[in-house]
């Protein structure tokens, strides 16, 4: 019975010596794994660009295919944009209507106007407030500069914030004498 005793311990030291080589944990190769992620993070690096040309592509068609009027009466003129308070126009029985708050009223709605680069601006002057139509209109070219305070402009363009900014792309002011 020593025997087996003395076996059965021989046997489990060295099972156990045998299972403890075997236990090492293999090492891990991060160098590979760096390099995959580097490679992935090139690759979206190169991959952003492009999204984001073809979103301002999508934004430019949807703006130009969004073309509204806006109407305003110029409360300031900044650098590169002004600030309108806009009009609003409907029409009813054959009658056009406008609309605009008194200054510092309810109702005012303050809309910041940027233009684009390739704007342009045309000056509409009107005599004997317009009875007779096109022939009391007489138009030529404009500018940012022609824009005064309190004049009336009609835009057309597209709103980068409803009611709150506006890209103007063609801007009539309007001049009454």
């Amino acid at each position: 019975m020593k025997k087996k005793s003395a076996f059965l311990a021989v046997s489990l030291l060295l099972v156990l010596a045998g299972c403890g080589n075997k236990a090492e944990v293999p090492t891990v190769a991060t160098e590979s794994i760096d390099s995959l992620q580097e490679d992935q993070e090139t690759k979206a690096e190169e991959v952003i660009p492009e999204a984001e040309e073809s979103k301002d592509t999508l934004q430019t068609e949807n703006n130009q295919q969004n073309r509204e009027e806006l109407e305003g009466s110029v409360k300031s003129i900044g650098e590169s944009g002004v600030v309108v308070d806009k009009i609003f126009v409907y029409e009813e029985e054959e009658a056009t209507f406008a609309i605009q708050a008194a200054d510092g009223q309810e109702g005012e709605v303050p809309i910041t106007v940027n233009f684009s680069e390739d704007v342009k601006f045309e000056i509409h002057t009107v005599k004997n407030g317009g009875v007779n139509g096109d022939g009391d209109v007489t138009i030529r070219e404009g500018s940012f500069a022609d824009i005064q305070q309190d004049a009336t402009l009609n835009m057309t363009g597209y709103y980068i914030a409803p009611d709150q900014e506006f890209m103007a792309e063609t801007v009539i002011i309007y001049e009454f004498v």
